[in-house]
């Protein structure tokens, strides 16, 4: 896969999450938002893994390579691609999510799973940031019981 190549739509990501952005065990829409620093919200594509693995070994792989340092309550909310895009084609919206790995940098290690949310526009950011939300499987721990701040 080339930097750039939309990721299949039956493929899971995850979006980290800090503590801020989880109330009551559910994921804020804001939390799927541009910021000035991120205009196109990164991702981790978890079947980058292999899909031999299990979705908690896809996880922890996540945490080995993403370039963030990880707190200690934040969350990876997961969901499918294809799901979030066929409820945006409902709203006749167009959302992708497309691959775009990090290189090693003096800190962490490569990410092949990076990828980002193409498609968010002012007219349109709202809407696609709820059915992102709406979307979310499963929160998983972004540290691990016990793993050490970076």
């Amino acid at each position: 896969m080339l930097k750039g190549d939309p990721l299949p739509a039956s493929d899971h990501v995850v979006r980290y999450v800090g503590k801020t952005k989880v109330e009551d065990g559910v994921v804020l829409a804001v939390a799927f938002q541009r910021k000035p620093d991120d205009p196109r919200p990164s991702v981790n594509w978890l079947n980058a893994f292999g899909d031999v693995l299990t979705t908690v070994e896809q996880v922890e792989r996540v945490r080995r390579v993403i370039h963030l340092q990880l707190g200690g309550e934040a969350k990876f909310a997961e969901f499918c691609i294809g799901t979030v895009q066929r409820r945006a084609q409902e709203e006749s919206e167009s959302v992708e999510v497309r691959f775009d790995p990090q290189p090693e940098t003096d800190d962490y290690p490569a990410d092949n799973s990076h990828a980002e949310i193409v498609g968010l526009s002012d007219s349109n950011e709202k809407v696609i940031s709820e059915i992102i939300a709406d979307s979310v499987l499963e929160l998983h721990p972004a540290r691990s019981p016990g793993e050490r701040i970076r």
